[in-house]
């Protein structure tokens, strides 16, 4: 996906985190190359995009089909739910993945890559930077998971399910 990331690297004298923004790039790399299926994506499609006509009761309209991971598709439905992602990013990415049939880790990912290195024209607004932030997994003291990668302290990247140690240092966005 050379898009985002093309213009996400010419705006890397605004990145507010460089780690962050790096491993949200490497993932819009990895992520569509290693998707099991493709299909028709209608990332575009919100309430605004829905009007009532005349010959059919909805009419869908300013289509931008293109075809790629299902788990992408979801993720600007869920970026239309920005005040349950604030207040709990994990459970509403988890809900909705369920809802759509779709892998949650895939999901997550995608949510993750969006809202740390999707292009913006305000990169200085930290809505995003923090969203990313509470949609990394885990935040661990000392040794990751293993399969994880780093990102500004947070282990998230591959990481199996993880339950909170009895001892409290787990400090990350992801209880059952």
């Amino acid at each position: 996906m050379r898009f985002p990331t093309i213009l996400t690297l010419g705006q890397i004298g605004q990145w507010p985190d460089v780690g962050l923004v790096r491993e949200g790039l490497q993932l819009f790399e990895e992520l569509p190359r290693n998707a099991t299926r493709k299909v028709l994506l209608a990332p575009d499609l919100h309430a605004g995009n829905v009007v009532r006509a005349e010959r059919e009761p909805w009419l869908v309209i300013d289509p931008k089909p293109f075809v790629g991971d299902p788990a992408y598709d979801t993720t600007q439905h869920l970026f239309n739910c920005r005040g349950r992602l604030r207040l709990d990013p994990d459970r509403t990415i988890r809900r909705f993945a369920d809802l759509a049939g779709i892998g949650y880790e895939r999901v997550r990912l995608w949510m993750f890559a969006r809202a740390a290195a999707e292009p913006r024209n305000d990169w200085s607004n930290g809505d995003l930077v923090s969203l990313a932030r509470s949609i990394a997994l885990c935040l661990f003291r000392g040794f990751p998971p293993e399969g994880c990668r780093l990102i500004d302290h947070f282990w998230i990247v591959g990481c199996p399910e993880v339950t909170p140690p009895k001892d409290g240092l787990f400090l990350g966005a992801s209880q059952k």
